[in-house]
């Protein structure tokens, strides 16, 4: 989390209260709704991503690192 917080996007504490808040209700939905397997890092890789495009795009930062 201090990687993604400080190098992808810099979080503030609303920011990845955000970010943190959508990462479990969909590791919830997916887990217990769906019954199907999820990567915990993925999903809060994916919602900080978010929560940095919604600032704009070219706030995240080494996408293409993050993505490979």
């Amino acid at each position: 989390m201090r990687t993604l917080g400080r190098r992808v996007f810099p979080l503030d504490p609303p920011h990845g209260f955000v970010a943190e808040s959508v990462a479990s209700s969909v590791l919830y939905v997916t887990a217990f709704a769906v019954k199907a397997p999820i990567s915990t890092t993925h999903v809060i890789t994916a919602a900080i991503m978010g929560v940095g495009a919604t600032r704009r795009l070219s706030a995240v930062y080494l996408v293409a690192d993050a993505l490979t």
